[in-house]
């Protein structure tokens, strides 16, 4: 996000829909293991996000980043 032009960064996320779909969907499988349920809870937020926005621009990738970077920090606790 620190770049002048963010266009390839926008590019690659916007693509990126498909892959957070298919791992929502194996969290969605595990969900009833209290271990998992945290973990499918913050990925509903970044699914339900791609599924309401199937075009990328700077405002999306503004509006994403931050979920999609907490969920990356809560999984490498």
């Amino acid at each position: 996000l620190f770049a002048q032009d963010n266009k390839p960064m926008i590019e690659f996320i916007g693509k990126q829909g498909e892959r957070a779909k298919s791992i929502f969907s194996l969290l969605e499988l595990m969900s009833g293991d209290q271990n998992v349920k945290p973990y499918y809870e913050k990925m509903k937020t970044i699914a339900d996000y791609f599924e309401q926005h199937p075009t990328f621009t700077e405002k999306e990738l503004n509006e994403i980043s931050p979920m999609i970077e907490s969920f990356r920090n809560e999984i490498f606790k």
